[in-house]
This record gives structure tokens, sequence and C-alpha cells, in this order.
């Protein structure tokens, strides 16, 4: 696998699966109905239900402004750019004290686990040596490596991010950046 590979477009939007939204979904594995992990941006335009979905844990990043999440009744605030972990077994609602938002969903099945980072990009920062899913959700940024390979990523472009052994990346730019790191099926 070369160091950056973008995700293949184009990204369609799709029903949430209770009708109540939509979503687009950039990357998932396997690549079967059966996936043990699945990466997606959720447009958020009205306050309302999540799908209820048995077995999956879920991690949500709100992108564009504040969500109020209420699992089985408790609301929950969550901050533009915060990491929230929540079952999807619990009925779920969404509040949108801001207005609408966007939210990079990440759900997770048969134990799999992963990190979730979301923050603004403001310059530079290194990426440790691992398996990366990363979102610039808006903005403009470079990815590079050390050998000069480098990509320019702009805003809702997903994108494969997996150094040689014991190589660093650097990304470079600004904008709002969600790292995702998942280690391969």
């Amino acid at each position: 696998m070369p160091t950056f590979a973008p995700l293949p477009g184009p990204f369609q939007p799709e029903a949430w699966a209770n009708g109540g939204g939509l979503t687009t979904e950039l990357a998932r594995e396997p690549e079967v109905d059966d996936w043990h992990w699945r990466a997606s941006v959720a447009q958020i335009e009205q306050p309302g239900e999540f799908s209820t979905l048995p077995g999956v844990q879920r991690l949500l990043v709100p992108l564009d402004a504040p969500l109020t999440l209420h699992h089985d009744d408790q609301p929950s605030p969550v901050a533009r750019l915060a990491v929230h972990r929540f079952d999807g077994a619990g009925r779920t609602r969404c509040e949108l004290p801001q207005g609408p938002s966007r939210a990079f969903n990440l759900m997770l099945r048969h134990g799999h686990r992963a990190q979730l980072l979301a923050r603004p990009l403001l310059g530079t920062q290194w990426l440790p040596p691992a398996r990366w899913l990363v979102y610039l959700a808006a903005g403009r940024a470079q990815l590079s490596e050390a050998d000069g390979d480098r990509l320019t990523l702009d805003t809702d472009q997903p994108v494969w991010v997996q150094p040689g052994a014991g190589r660093r990346v650097l990304i470079d730019g600004a904008g709002d950046l969600v790292l995702a790191r998942l280690d391969p099926d």
C-alpha cells in the first residue's frame, strides 16, 4: 500500500436506517454487510432519533456545531470536535442547540477497537506510525513523508495514511481534522 491512498469517490448520501437523516459512507472493513467498522459523515438538519443499532459501539464527532445527545433520556452535551462514545443499542435522540451540523461517525462491531481524534489543524503536526483514516472536515492541508511523497488534502476528502515501518507523516495546513486509527482486519 502506498503511504497515501485517497478513498475513491464519488461518495453518495444514503438514508439512515430509521429514515431520519442522511449519511455518506466513507469506508468500511470488510466491504460486506457484516462489517467490523464503518466510517461516515452524517448531515443532521433537524432534531430527532438516531437509528438503534444493537451490537454497535459508536464514536461521534460534531463537525460544525455542538450537539446534545439524549441516551435513554439522559442529556449529554457534545462540543464541536469532541469525541463522544456510546452504545448503538440504546435509544438516542439528538438536539441541535446551535443549528444543523455534520457529524463524523465511526461504528465498531465484533469487538473491533479504534482510536478517534478530532482537532483544529493550525500549522504542523506529526502522525505516529500506524494506519490512519484522515478526514479534513474544513480547510486545506498537505501530507508529506520524509522521502518526499506528498498529497494535498481538500475539505471532505478522506485518505488512508500508512507510512512505512518506522516512518512518520507530517500534516501541515489549517482546518478541522479527524483522525481514525484503524488496524486492518
